[in-house]
């Protein structure tokens, strides 16, 4: 699991890149989690760069 700032969950969710001080710990991709505990998406990560898989939208209450 990641567990991301909130500025990182909103760049995600935007579909930038995430960089990590340390090589990632797998090659399987990550549930990356808001600091709210939610959801954001899966990231796989290539060396030092995490690129979203797929994200999860936060829910803003708008039409379904």
């Amino acid at each position: 699991m990641l567990h991301l700032t909130e500025q990182e969950a909103v760049d995600l969710g935007h579909g930038k890149r995430l960089t990590t001080p340390d090589e990632a710990p797998t090659e399987d991709p990550l549930a990356a989690v808001a600091p709210d505990g939610r959801l954001v998406g899966l990231v796989g990560f290539r060396g030092r760069t995490g690129t979203s898989i797929v994200n999860f939208p936060a829910d803003e209450g708008g039409a379904r």
